[in-house]
């Protein structure tokens, strides 16, 4: 009965330091979409929805939730049972040691603020305080920070998908990029990773979880490597078979967790980034074939203006 309809979800930043997801359907094949619906109740800090339909038409919305003190770093989780015309409250899967590249702005003459900030959970616009503002990517002029390094956007996201030819299990997969236990150690600069002063490796972590029962197997880690970080991961699932894939810096001969992905100490950078993939023919018990699909390339970053490619921030999908 769901067959044909259209799900978009996305994060609204009301300016205010709230974030909040939204939702929204079409029935009519997109002529038409009902009125936004917010999914993420009180929660004050969240971004990075991602969409999901089961076999039997249920919808899910997964979604990182950031920490406020209050609420952990945690991949999020929300069900339809009514092709996305009502949904049940948020449900914590697992928390997790976020991996979020930051630094902080130079302190040097900046332009006047924009008119709005495009992240008001962080205080990156243009104008703030040196020194004190959080950077959440770096280059030069006005996009230069402390520690000198050049980097782009990235922060621990959620991605997830459902089996649509999977009509008697109601599992939703899920992956997502997180600082790996154990690997934390001082950066000696403004840049961090988890808080200040600190970094970690990122690796990409898989949760399968039960929508029928809310119970859940994971996390546990795709392809666990010594070196690199595993940073914008996502996943597919067909017939039972499980691909994710994942953006790696394993080659990068500078690599350090006290460091941005391809930059070296002397303040160069370097050729690092390369997309690396695996399968799962057991439904994410297992997984093989960790592969480099494409060949390896270095960073690019726009340093001439305060606008950086961030990736997108909402999802859509169809059932049927």
């Amino acid at each position: 009965m769901c067959d044909g309809n259209v799900y978009f979800s996305w994060s609204r930043f009301t300016g205010n330091g709230g974030v909040g997801i939204y939702f929204s359907r079409s029935t009519d094949h997109g002529v038409t979409f009902s009125s936004p619906m917010k999914l993420s109740a009180s929660i004050q800090d969240v971004q990075f929805p991602d969409i999901a339909v089961t076999g039997n038409g249920h919808v899910y919305v997964t979604f990182r939730q950031f920490d406020s003190g209050k609420t952990p770093n945690a991949v999020m989780i929300v069900k339809s049972t009514d092709c996305g015309k009502t949904f049940a409250r948020p449900v914590l899967i697992t928390p997790f040691d976020e991996n979020d590249a930051q630094d902080q702005r130079a302190p040097e003459p900046l332009p006047q603020p924009q008119s709005q900030p495009d992240d008001p959970g962080f205080q990156d616009e243009a104008g703030s305080e040196a020194g004190s503002a959080t950077a959440r990517d770096c280059g030069d002029f006005a996009d230069a920070c402390t520690s000198g390094f050049t980097f782009f956007r990235r922060d621990t996201q959620v991605r997830s998908t459902a089996d649509q030819l999977d009509g008697t299990r109601e599992w939703i997969y899920i992956v997502y990029d997180a600082t790996k236990p154990g690997t934390g150690a001082p950066t000696g600069t403004t840049y961090h990773t988890t808080e200040p002063d600190t970094g970690g490796q990122a690796a990409t972590y898989f949760v399968r979880y039960n929508g029928a029962n809310g119970t859940h197997i994971g996390p546990s880690l795709v392809d666990n490597e010594a070196s690199g970080h595993q940073v914008f991961p996502d996943i597919s699932a067909d017939g039972g078979t499980l691909h994710a894939i994942w953006w790696d810096s394993r080659f990068d001969p500078c690599y350090s967790v006290a460091l941005p992905i391809s930059n070296c100490a002397n303040g160069t950078t370097t050729a690092s980034l390369a997309v690396f993939g695996a399968k799962s023919a057991d439904r994410g018990l297992s997984w093989t074939n960790q592969t480099e699909l494409t060949i390896r390339a270095s960073v690019r970053i726009r340093t001439t203006s305060s606008s950086t490619t961030v990736p997108c921030r909402s999802r859509a999908t169809t059932s049927g």
